[in-house]
């Protein structure tokens, strides 16, 4: 939180060809275009770990702070 700096993203790969066309558009990408520039999500959650545990202090607990928190960690609880 007090260096921004610091910080962690992934973009996941489709796990369907299904979605909801507004929800798409508010991305700006396409399923194609997720498909090409993401990763998996075990890839994603495997880089994410590695990076807390780097990252967080010995002695300190992690705190998910994130550009809309509760979207984000929908996706980060369920895959982790």
């Amino acid at each position: 939180v007090y260096q921004p700096e610091i910080s962690f993203s992934a973009s996941l790969k489709p796990i369907s060809d299904k979605s909801v066309a507004e929800a798409l558009a508010i991305t700006g990408l396409t399923l194609e275009q997720a498909e090409n520039i993401g990763v998996t999500p075990t890839e994603a959650m495997t880089e994410f770990s590695s990076w807390i545990t780097t990252n967080t202090p010995k002695g300190s607990i992690p705190v998910f702070v994130g550009l809309n928190a509760p979207f984000d960690w929908g996706f980060v609880n369920y895959y982790f």
